[in-house]
């Protein structure tokens, strides 16, 4: 649907795939230990950028004319 591409309804495809690998990063390196994610953890940098899908590319998945 077309929705699935208006981040305001849909939201950032980002936000949940690299949460999954940082979950499992910390499972993986700590399995038993108990992280605390104000103590342990710091972002130091971030990044975002857009997907473009060409037009004719975003007719085809949203079937429309």
């Amino acid at each position: 649907p077309s929705w699935f591409f208006d981040t305001s309804v849909q939201g950032e495809g980002t936000v949940d795939i690299p949460t999954h690998l940082v979950d499992l990063a910390h499972w993986t390196l700590f399995p038993v230990e108990k992280i605390d994610i104000h103590k342990d953890i710091s972002l130091e940098m971030a990044n975002a950028w857009p997907t473009s899908v060409p037009l004719a590319v975003y007719k085809r998945i949203t079937n429309q004319k």
